[in-house]
């Protein structure tokens, strides 16, 4: 939910930015961050709640994996698949742009720009 102070600086804009991030977690604001630094000018809106979600219903992390070599034979493997019949597939569910928003992820996990991580959690008691 947006709060009011936020719908009031909306409203009553009096300025205007290059780039709006909504969300102040570690990816909205290592993004703004770069932003800065190339100098663009960023406003990030965030909801200020809690992020560590898990804890708050008695998990915790108790290990990462980097599947991103999983990920990159995934993606290879889909190129190298036969258009399904009757050209069903994810992209109409997922919009017209979809094919090309999976083209630049498969081509930036080959070329190292992005990874995917899988967590492992246990239950703690509450």
């Amino acid at each position: 939910m947006v709060s009011p102070e936020v719908l009031n600086m909306i409203n009553n804009k009096t300025q205007t930015y290059d780039v709006v991030v909504v969300g102040g977690g570690a990816a909205g604001l290592s993004g703004a961050l770069l932003l800065a630094r190339s100098r663009r000018s960023v406003l990030v809106i965030d909801a200020s709640e809690p992020r560590n979600a898990l804890a708050a219903v008695g998990f915790t992390v108790l290990e990462w994996i980097d599947d991103t070599d999983l990920a990159k034979a995934w993606f290879r493997e889909l190129a190298a698949s036969p258009p399904t019949p009757g050209g069903a597939s994810l992209g109409v569910a997922m919009g017209a742009d979809f094919p090309e928003l999976i083209r630049n992820l498969g081509r930036n996990l080959a070329e190292g720009r992005v990874g995917t991580l899988s967590a492992v959690l246990g239950r703690t008691a509450l």
